[in-house]
């Protein structure tokens, strides 16, 4: 851009808006677009962004490959309305986790940090232990008092006025044979 000429026919691309696309990721939102303005820099410090997203969602990956609990948990806590079988192998566990951590880096990455991961699966759980029921998305107490969705328990299992119902949940989950 340094060059008068380079400069004054990029300003001059830049104002046919009818065929000329005005960034790469908005080339297919117009059908008269047949050309699109690439800023170099952008889209390698993007690709430079995303190989690292992918580098840092193997390198977790790495951590967990061989833990079975591991894989376990992230799988509840990516989708805690996904029934896992408590006999699934290792192997089935490594490839569901592979796969999402190669197709979706970010997702991955958000689910190994999300903040409510151990609520997650304690609520999952304490599904499994039988001291909550689940219907659909709603769960329940096992006296049938209706404790809303997922949301609805993680701030009642938090909440500091209810934190005997933690701990009951906590034991239940302790006690019973998974």
């Amino acid at each position: 851009m340094s060059n008068v000429w380079q400069n004054i026919e990029w300003r001059v691309l830049k104002t046919n808006d009818r065929y000329i696309a005005p960034s790469w990721e908005e080339r297919n939102s117009k059908p008269s677009y047949w050309f699109a303005l690439v800023d170099e820099k952008v889209s390698v410090d993007r690709k430079k962004e995303e190989i690292n997203l992918r580098l840092k969602a193997i390198e977790e990956f790495n951590k967990m490959k061989d833990n079975r609990d591991a894989l376990m948990e992230f799988l509840i806590v990516k989708d805690p309305n996904n029934v896992l079988s408590k006999t699934a192998s290792t192997e089935v566990l490594f490839n569901l986790v592979y796969e999402v951590a190669e197709t979706n880096p970010k997702l991955f990455l958000e689910n190994i940090k999300d903040e409510n991961r151990e609520d997650k699966i304690l609520i999952f759980k304490a599904v499994r232990a039988g001291a909550l029921k689940k219907v659909g998305n709603k769960y329940s107490s096992m006296g049938d008092e209706p404790l809303g969705g997922l949301g609805d328990v993680i701030s009642l299992i938090n909440n500091a006025e209810k934190v005997e119902f933690r701990k009951k949940l906590e034991y239940q989950v302790a006690n019973s044979v998974l």
